[in-house]
């Protein structure tokens, strides 16, 4: 009996509900946005890093000179 019980427990799990499709595509989403986000942070950090102020330090150079 107690086999039985557990066979059909499992068994009702096998097809997904509309709630788990719903549920799964928020959570797909969210996960896209984290990834998304983490994305626009690192292209961030590397644009205000030493990269991006050895950059700025060279525009800064040639507006400057435009200058005189």
């Amino acid at each position: 009996m107690l086999a039985a019980l557990v066979c059909v427990l499992f068994g009702r799990r096998s097809y997904l509900t509309t709630a788990e499709v719903e549920a799964r595509i928020a959570r797909d989403r969210s996960m896209t946005h984290i990834r998304e986000s983490l994305t626009m942070a690192a292209v961030t950090a590397t644009v205000a890093g030493t990269v991006g102020r050895g950059g700025v330090r060279k525009a800064w150079d040639i507006v400057r000179r435009k200058k005189d």
